[in-house]
């Protein structure tokens, strides 16, 4: 496994796009970490590599988001699994 450090935002889109070069169709990305960790960044990047950079939001307040390439081939799902888990 890689090992990044990221010292900016933009480090860690940059990051991100280059590594969604290597991602394949039905690969699955899970991101773990504390809020303001730069999840939401991360998948910026991805976006980025995707050209849908300026479709970025973040799921916590809206659990799931799915955007789809231009060619309507590509479907990227952004979800916040922790919403998932409301008991009442």
């Amino acid at each position: 496994m890689d090992k990044f450090i990221s010292n900016s935002e933009e480090d860690t889109i940059e990051y991100a796009c280059g590594f969604a070069k290597s991602l394949n169709t039905g690969d699955i990305v899970i991101l773990s970490g504390e809020l303001g960790a730069g999840k939401t960044k991360f998948v910026q990047g991805i976006l980025r590599n995707f050209n849908l950079e300026n479709e970025i939001s973040s799921p916590t307040f809206t659990i799931v988001n799915e955007y789809t390439t231009s060619d309507n081939i590509r479907v990227i799902e952004d979800a916040d699994p922790y919403k998932n888990h409301i008991s009442f």
